[in-house]
């Protein structure tokens, strides 16, 4: 395996096409031919992560928060970018796009602290679905819709591979030079065919025509493509969520705590009894307005402005600040296990020490 194939891995899990404007994500340090062994997994590239991934032999380290994030102009020999280029280790960061994706941050966030029923909170990109329509004959329409549904059609919510097939007959006149799977170069030919329906993500849709021409009988496949508006995907930075009980703000900072362990938590309280939740792990004060807006009684982040624990006082709804580290620390755990899942011959291991320390 090599850092590359990590890199794949990363993004399909956490697509680096979410990442938000400002940030840096992706390969940031190293060769993404270089072979990959061992596999440091940690919020921050920092002096003792780099040292650890060194005791470990690992080649690559994989960190949240990204160990490039503005231009630099040097890189020094005290610099950790200096340090893990000179160890051979690989960075590859995973910051907002790893908030944005489903069971990305605020997903494990949100699950830790005993929400259900989750729902995002602001949208960050929204996109129409496509529509792959294919003609097919009556003895491939099971092979074809088959092949489309592995390479990602007919997934709404939780159905997959939703079609609609119609009958019909299809016409077609195979010229010279052509190598007609039914018919006779020169002779018209009429033959029983199916028309299949299916939407896909655009992102997939160039993968599902390849899959519908891989196992489509015809030299030339019939297919349309149309963007369909009846469904739209949405990806959003942080989550609602529904409590079992209602809390009070007291109860809820309690519980956030007890989840997330050492962790100092500040929080105002609102004026009514908390049901539903929003969420938004690291510096989410700025959600504050979106968890109004969709009818929270309460925003858990990890750093909030003094400024807008006032404005939440004044607005009637409880913000809980629960430590950068802790509210994001709790996605590093799932990504492991998925990365191990999809490469069980490489060591991975997770760094869970936080450079701060709480009292």
């Amino acid at each position: 395996m090599t850092v590359k194939d990590i890199l794949a891995a990363v993004d399909a899990i956490a697509p680096f096409r979410l990442t938000m404007d400002f940030d840096n994500t992706g390969l940031l340090v190293g060769d993404p031919d270089a072979p990959v062994q061992s596999v440091l997994l940690a919020l921050d590239c920092t002096d003792p992560v780099i040292e650890e991934a060194k005791r470990q032999n690992a080649n690559l380290i994989i960190s949240h928060h990204p160990v490039i994030f503005k231009g630099i102009k040097r890189v020094t020999a005290d610099s950790v970018v200096w340090k893990a280029i000179r160890s051979d280790i690989s960075v590859i960061s995973a910051h907002t796009n790893l908030d944005i994706a489903q069971g990305g941050v605020n997903d494990c966030l949100a699950q830790k602290i005993g929400l259900s029923q989750l729902r995002g909170l602001t949208v960050t990109n929204s996109e129409a679905f496509d529509k792959v329509i294919a003609f097919v004959p009556e003895s491939h329409a099971a092979a074809v819709h088959q092949a489309m549904t592995a390479a990602g059609a007919g997934t709404i919510e939780n159905y997959a591979g939703c079609a609609f097939f119609t009958h019909g007959e299809g016409s077609f006149l195979p010229l010279e030079g052509a190598d007609p799977y039914l018919g006779t170069v020169g002779e018209v030919e009429k033959a029983k065919e199916v028309r299949i329906e299916m939407i896909c993500p655009k992102a997939k849709t160039k993968a599902v025509v390849a899959a519908m021409k891989a196992a489509h009988p015809y030299e030339v496949p019939a297919y349309d493509i149309f963007e369909d508006r009846g469904i739209v995907s949405e990806e959003s930075l942080g989550r609602v969520g529904e409590l079992c009980e209602p809390l009070s703000a007291k109860e809820l900072a309690q519980q956030v705590k007890d989840a997330l362990g050492d962790t100092a938590i500040r929080y105002t309280e609102g004026k009514q009894p908390i049901q539903a939740v929003a969420v938004c792990g690291g510096a989410g004060d700025s959600e504050l307005e979106s968890a109004i807006r969709c009818g929270a009684q309460a925003l858990v982040t990890g750093e909030a402005a003094h400024h807008i624990f006032i404005e939440a006082a004044h607005r009637g709804i409880t913000l809980i600040e629960a430590g950068h580290f802790h509210t994001e620390d709790v996605v590093l755990d799932s990504l492991c296990q998925r990365l191990m899942e999809k490469f069980p011959e490489i060591k991975f291991t997770v760094w869970h020490n936080s450079p701060v320390n709480c009292l």
